[in-house]
């Protein structure tokens, strides 16, 4: 809330349209903290009535008292960290809640009014096959949630399951397993009643997340609290990853976030990085004319089988192409 107040006029005068409580735990806080934030923010801020109002949540945090509270303090949407529903799946990834959690959390979300309920699954997780898989996706389909966000399984350095698969290296996620499960959540996710409108997000019709989708637009946004990222179109920051010493310069008044000047060459980078997620894709329209040649020649060797130009004039990349979007973007990139 501090942070807010000073840095209140880093956004436009335009209304705000998506608020979201994530990056963290945020579902730890009591309703009387989350009502304290939310309403510095309508203090500060202009926003629209219908804005979406997210909060991230771990399944063992989610009971029906603490839905209905969040649901009558003004959050509409509620994204739930379920990962999976296998218990050893669970155990693998360190994750404190159970599957038994995960059912409940969504009942009971659901039973207090959330009728946007967005769930975070994980595939490649080795010893999980693909009727495992399947398994996850039939009780997504079967508990009717909104909205689906799904992720390739990724070991970062210096947690748990690093030095678990160290000494144990056939613990290590297969490249074979995690693509076999992907190519089948994106050719049946309609069977399951989503649309893939980015290549890890998936809806229901109506219920595309907004947040989400205004970053994958370049739209300006101020982000509050350790690590959190800023972007205004002029310069983009972001704070301190030490919730100790971020505290203390606040507190102190000494600088807390670090700050970088965007250049053209980054925002076309970054255009190009974020719309070509997008089943929407790049439109040519949208690239600046001192970049399309670059574009254009860049592009050629990806064309057909990995990038497609439809009738609209939008780039968009092929089912072939989502599997190495990372390695096709940065090769269209300018350096």
């Amino acid at each position: 809330m501090k942070e807010l107040e000073q840095r209140k006029d880093f956004l436009p005068n335009d209304p705000i349209e998506t608020i979201y409580f994530g990056g963290g735990t945020p579902s730890l806080l009591t309703t009387i903290e989350l009502t304290s934030i939310l309403s510095s923010i309508y203090e500060t801020y202009e926003v629209k009535t219908n804005a979406e109002i997210t909060i991230e949540a771990n399944p063992d945090d989610i009971s029906l008292s603490f839905s209905k509270e969040l649901k009558h303090i003004g959050f509409n949407r509620m994204s739930l960290g379920i990962q999976s529903f296998l218990e050893r799946d669970m155990k693998y990834m360190h994750r404190a809640h159970t599957p038994s959690q995960s059912h409940h959390a969504i009942d009971a979300a659901q039973e207090a009014g959330f009728e946007n309920i967005s769930i975070d699954l994980i595939y490649g997780i080795p010893n999980t096959n693909l009727n495992d898989w399947k398994n996850n996706l039939d009780i997504i389909a079967a508990k009717n949630v909104q909205h689906l966000s799904c992720y390739a399984l990724t070991v970062e350095p210096n947690t748990a399951l690093a030095y678990q698969i160290k000494s144990h290296p056939q613990l290590e996620p297969k490249d074979a397993d995690t693509i076999l499960q992907m190519e089948y959540l994106i050719h049946h996710c309609k069977d399951y009643g989503f649309e893939q409108y980015e290549i890890s997000n998936f809806s229901k019709p109506g219920f595309k997340s907004r947040h989400n989708n205004n970053y994958w637009q370049g739209v300006y946004y101020l982000g509050l609290g350790p690590s959190a990222h800023s972007y205004n179109g002029i310069s983009r920051q972001w704070n301190i990853n030490n919730n100790v010493k971020y505290y203390k310069a606040l507190e102190h008044g000494l600088p807390y976030f670090e700050t970088e000047v965007i250049t053209l060459n980054m925002k076309y980078n970054e255009m190009v990085m974020t719309q070509l997620r997008t089943m929407k894709g790049l439109s040519k329209i949208n690239i600046p004319s001192n970049y399309i040649y670059h574009f254009q020649n860049e592009v050629k060797k990806w064309m057909n089988q990995y990038i497609t130009l439809d009738e609209e004039g939008f780039y968009k990349l092929t089912p072939e192409g989502i599997y190495i979007s990372d390695k096709i973007t940065s090769d269209l990139f300018i350096l």
